[in-house]
């Protein structure tokens, strides 16, 4: 679409500067996830805060031009061209509303009374093309609102006095205006966008400050005629069309909207059997789309609509769901979030990143791969929110919805089709409610019972039908009370018994019985694994302990012996250090554990561990959780970063907040995969989930360009296309 809004360092492009992540098929925005958006501004280097043009040229380079110059964008920093009175090779004219790149790689610019402009980027000169009174056979207006090569090393132009068909090699022009004695001529000199038919004509909308006759136009280059589309109703009908774009399907979508305009909302509308559709806010489709001042249109690779908006942010719209629309929206407490809610223009990158050019508020980009992390925080403007972004466990129910506990703020229960939240909170009138709002640890039944355990404040028990909690807490009189009131893992055995561990050690709770059964032990136990008729207790600086719960022995603390496996110093195949967090078994035989210093494989056969640190390809070896997917990866949430392990080929990848988790920082409970395959992971940034196997990968090499040469600090001229 071609429209108009009123030392040596070698960069690494903007092809290669996202995530390792390759977008899987289709977006899609879950309700109530989170989206992080990053933002450039004038404090980054970009020249003005209005992204009124956007394109990539073919070496990866962004372009953005603004109300005060040009803006070139390798990823890292931004180069800036203006407009130099003293140099006749700068740009014409500051004000940038149109970009184009032709078949032979040049740059041309479009600018708001400086005419034309073809930019040379290894040279960085400019070559001016602007209207001369003396010259009628040269460009006829200088306001350049729309550039569309057209393969054969000429232009066409639109520009607020016509239509043109430009020769640079000649600087002749062939001008294609409106006349009110010819219905075959343009509807309105006032041209705001260009789009090529597969057929050679050429869509032509018009449009500009309410300009009387302005809309939609066929026209044919051959003849040099104009079809005039008459309004349908509603379609057609808008004065002021901004944007025009072809969908996968033929349909032709036109945007209206502008400067100092009301809007028209937005058209389907379909070339073959001249039927159309209208979206806007007083249609059928008027609690989804809030501003009818369409600014720009853009189809993403999928083939999903972007609509971008003067005061209503963006909307998304599925390919295969027409009408269905997600809002994105600035929030103010949100800094990840849209900017502002003025977009004026909207571009997908070739790795697959959406840059947002903003009215007044900069660039902003949203990596589309990431989104297949789907991230929660806490919305305070939200009341359906998680209440806490600090996650520290969850649990999944029989019905599909996860039970998550915070380090301050309770409990919540997520519904993960609609996004809602309900949030459970310790009420200290009502002794019914949670005993604590720092929730350490959860397990639930298949019955539909939730086991919460609090630090501080000991275990509760959720009761389905009433959603009321029953409290067990440690009293000193009571020998069959439980052991501590600081819970820090629970479990229920295959016999049906439940593990509660603690700073102090494990209670037992026999189905049917009343009281505990307490287990003191040295360390506090952090984490709890039945690995057949063994229970595995990971504590806090003693290593591993295992009870078999199959020798009646067990059953009796005074008789209970516990085996363990600990760090020594002089055996380097012994347990790597004796804080363990997490264990985990695989169908194999072998045991996995993540301790303070790595991840330990662990062979029970042979007695031997094989550890795994930074040396390894880990990008720290705090091992908080380990999960496995349906095919075999091992998946670790550490303190810096989640990690996928490929227990065959022994290699790491590392993700992170970059490519759309909550944070770099997990918690040690914080982790859980679900009965769909789903993995949930939480840190203090809320928490993130996603399906293992649907992660795609970008493996593409990145493109690298010499962009600048040089000596001792010093900048040298050189030829980046020169072969010396």
């Amino acid at each position: 679409m071609h429209r108009f809004l009123p030392g040596l360092m070698l960069l690494l492009l903007l092809t290669a500067t996202s995530p390792v992540l390759a977008r899987a098929p289709g977006v899609t925005f879950a309700p109530g996830a989170h989206l992080r958006f990053g933002h450039l501004t004038i404090d980054d280097g970009l020249s003005q805060n209005a992204g009124l043009a956007l394109l990539q040229d073919r070496q990866g380079y962004l372009w953005f031009g603004t109300q005060d110059g040009l803006n070139r964008y390798d990823g890292y920093r931004f180069t800036t061209f203006k407009y130099d009175p003293a140099d006749p090779a700068s740009l014409s004219y500051n004000s940038v509303i149109a970009l184009a790149e032709d078949a032979q790689g040049a740059l041309w610019v479009g600018t708001w009374g400086g005419g034309l402009n073809r930019l040379d980027p290894q040279r960085g000169a400019f070559t001016r093309y602007q209207p001369d009174p003396a010259n009628p056979d040269g460009l006829a207006n200088p306001i350049v609102t729309a550039i569309l090569p057209d393969g054969q090393g000429q232009l066409w132009l639109g520009t607020l006095g016509g239509l043109e068909h430009f020769d640079p090699a000649t600087g002749v022009a062939r001008h294609f205006r409106s006349d009110p004695n010819d219905s075959h001529s343009l509807s309105s000199d006032a041209i705001s966008a260009l789009l090529p038919t597969a057929d050679g004509k050429i869509w032509v909308g018009t449009g500009a400050f309410n300009t009387p006759g302005a809309g939609l136009n066929l026209f044919d280059p051959v003849t040099g005629q104009a079809e005039r589309l008459a309004a349908t109703g509603q379609c057609l009908a808008g004065p002021n069309i901004s944007d025009l774009l072809t969908d996968a399907q033929g349909h032709l979508w036109i945007a209206y909207g502008g400067f100092g305009v009301s809007g028209g909302g937005m058209d389907r509308f379909d070339p073959a059997t001249r039927t159309c559709d209208h979206y806007d806010s007083a249609s059928a489709f008027q609690d989804q789309i809030t501003d009818n001042n369409i600014t720009d249109l853009m189809l993403d690779r999928d083939g999903a609509l972007w609509i971008a908006s003067w005061s209503g942010g963006i909307w998304h719209m599925d390919a295969d769901r027409p009408g269905a629309f997600t809002a994105i929206r600035h929030h103010p407490a949100d800094p990840d979030s849209l900017t502002s809610d003025g977009v004026a223009n909207l571009l997908q990158d070739r790795s697959g990143v959406l840059w947002i050019g903003m009215i007044n508020a900069g660039i902003d980009k949203l990596n589309l791969a990431n989104l297949q992390f789907r991230t929660y925080k806490h919305d305070p403007d939200n009341p359906d929110s998680i209440a806490s972004n600090h996650v520290s466990t969850f649990a999944e129910a029989g019905d599909g919805t996860l039970w998550l506990g915070t380090w301050e703020s309770g409990l919540s229960r997520f519904d993960p089709a609609t996004g809602v939240f309900q949030n459970y909170r310790n009420d200290p009138a009502n002794p019914q409610s949670i005993s604590s709002d720092m929730v350490m640890a959860l397990h639930a039944d298949r019955d539909g019972t939730l086991w919460a355990g609090t630090f501080g404040s000991g275990l509760n028990r959720r009761d389905p039908a009433s959603d009321q909690f029953i409290r067990y807490q440690h009293d000193p009189s009571d020998p069959a009370s439980l052991l501590e009131d600081q819970v820090l893992a629970i479990m229920r055995d295959s016999s049906g018994r439940l593990w509660v561990s603690s700073f102090g050690g494990l209670s037992r709770l026999d189905p049917g019985a009343r009281g505990f059964v307490n287990y003191p032990l040295e360390f506090p136990a952090v984490a709890l694994k039945q690995i057949g008729d063994t229970l595995w207790v990971g504590t806090w600086g003693g290593g591993v302990a295992r009870l078999a719960l199959s020798d009646p022995a067990s059953l009796s603390p005074q008789d209970a012996v516990f085996a363990k496996l600990r760090h020594d110093p002089t055996d380097p195949t012994s347990l790597s250090s004796n804080d363990v967090w997490s264990i985990h078994a695989t169908a194999d035989g072998l045991v996995w554990l993540g301790t303070q210093a790595g991840l330990n494989r662990y062979d029970p056969q042979r007695g031997a561990f094989r550890v795994y640190g930074e040396k390894d390809g880990l990008r720290n070896a705090t091992i908080l959780g380990i999960l496995e997917d349906s095919a075999g990866w091992l998946w670790l949430t550490t303190n810096n970063g989640l990690a996928k392990f490929n227990p065959q080929s022994e290699r790491f990848r590392i993700y992170d907040k970059n490519d759309g988790l909550q944070g770099n920082e997990f918690n040690s409970n914080g982790y859980l995969r679900s009965a769909s395959g789903e993995i949930y992971v939480g840190g203090a940034s809320g928490f993130s989930v996603f399906d293992p196997l649907a992660l795609s990968q970008n493996d593409l090499p990145p493109q690298v360009v010499i962009s600048s040469f040089a000596i001792f600090n010093l900048p040298q001229p050189f030829d980046a296309q020169s072969d010396q």
